[in-house]
């Protein structure tokens, strides 16, 4: 049976978990219900479209880096997307803007050689979806 499939199968029985929470991306819950009594389960229902993933992968090379890096993106399908590097605080330190991208494979090269020494995130972003790499600079 195809992943699809079973994700869409399981979502229409509805999905019964055990004390821990969960956010599908693109699903609205339409019911949490109240758990039974001496029961922690809780039954969550689930409607509205899944989402496929956009990004397929992302790499970095050279990483650790000094001057500069690629960053090698796979995009499923066309769509817009935002490059950016951010600090372990969580301070965007770098954005190259927003640009249409076709699907397929992309080299964006980044320009590093004013960032301090340190671990960064590299974070692409496309219709919502993220996807970020760990880059050290030195």
């Amino acid at each position: 049976m195809k992943r699809s499939s079973l994700l869409k199968r399981t979502l229409i029985l509805g999905i019964t978990a055990c004390s821990f929470s969960f956010c599908v991306s693109g699903l609205t819950p339409l019911f949490a219900g109240a758990p039974n009594q001496g029961s922690s389960a809780h039954t969550f229902f689930m409607s509205g479209p899944i989402q496929e993933e956009i990004i397929a992968g992302v790499t970095l090379a050279p990483n650790p880096a000094d001057t500069y890096t690629n960053v090698t993106v796979t995009l499923n399908s066309a769509t817009n997307m935002t490059v950016s590097v951010v600090n372990m605080m969580g301070v965007t330190v770098m954005n190259y803007g927003t640009a249409y991208y076709n699907a397929g494979s992309h080299l964006v090269s980044l320009d590093i050689k004013d960032l301090s020494p340190g671990l960064y995130l590299v974070v692409c972003e496309a219709n919502g979806q993220t996807m970020s790499k760990r880059l050290t600079v030195f």
